[in-house]
């Protein structure tokens, strides 16, 4: 059963749900509290059902190249990771929090990525929604050992800005957003649904190699496919896999989420 209702009311259908003895996907938040989410897995587990979230932007073109840059070793030992998400708007945004809207799957990323953090700082604010209450700029640190990443939003970038930038004791990826993506005509529903990024929007890749020469190059982006994430629930519904999405990893962002709302007073 695949729970796609406002944000508030996905524990109590997943709930339901489970109950009736019902795999469930639930879209982005999972929950709105760590513990609530906690709870609804374990009901899960003593069911004998799947909880999965849609943490789809995990196939993002411009997340898959980075992880596949990071774990090439070509960077050496990473030191620093920016990883952006912004806008520009001149006028308050009807949205919810932008951290429990979009912060959800780029916190996700990072974690997918190295893990839960040793420690965090969260700089969260509401500038243009300030009467409302809801952030529109937050920068959240993760730190693992010497390494920091940051995972920013801001309703306040006008220029175009790197989506990850990335610094290592050998050298320095950089990669703009995957922007508008174009639908491949695809003659079954089960073919990758997006083409190529073009060439001109592929990361750049800077590094000293093994001997000593300095290289500078464009890396061909990967194919974002969406459809990913049901083959994976396939898989662990009729295979027995474990998800791609574990459970400890939904409660993490969702923990994170929660102390960064709490650090803007919200």
């Amino acid at each position: 059963m695949c729970i796609n209702s406002p944000n508030h009311t996905h524990v109590s259908y997943a709930e339901m749900a489970l109950k009736a003895g019902k795999h469930i996907l639930v879209e982005k938040p999972f929950a709105m509290k760590s513990s609530d989410a906690q709870r609804v897995f374990t009901l899960a587990q003593e069911k004998g059902c799947l909880a999965y979230t849609n943490q789809n932007r995990r196939f993002d073109a411009d997340f898959l190249i980075l992880q596949d840059i990071i774990e090439s070793g070509k960077l050496g030992t990473l030191i620093e990771i920016e990883s952006h998400y912004d806008y520009f708007k001149t006028r308050p945004v009807v949205t919810q929090d932008m951290i429990f809207n979009l912060g959800i799957h780029t916190i996700d990323q990072m974690i997918a990525l190295f893990g839960i953090p040793d420690r965090t700082d969260y700089d969260v604010k509401g500038i243009l929604n300030k009467e409302e209450g809801a952030d529109d700029y937050f920068d959240i640190k993760l730190y693992y050992g010497k390494l920091k990443v940051s995972v920013k939003t801001s309703l306040f970038v006008k220029l175009p800005y790197p989506r990850f930038l990335v610094h290592g004791t050998n050298g320095s990826f950089m990669k703009y957003s995957q922007g508008h993506l174009f639908a491949k005509s695809a003659q079954e529903p089960i073919e990758a649904s997006f083409l190529q990024e073009p060439e001109d929007n592929w990361g750049v890749l800077s590094y000293m190699d093994e001997y000593g020469n300095d290289i500078t190059t464009r890396i061909p982006s990967r194919v974002t496919d969406y459809g990913k994430i049901y083959d994976d629930l396939y898989a662990c519904i009729y295979q027995g896999k474990a998800p791609y999405v574990k459970a400890e990893e939904v409660v993490a962002v969702l923990n994170i989420a929660e102390e960064a709302e709490k650090a803007a007073g919200n």
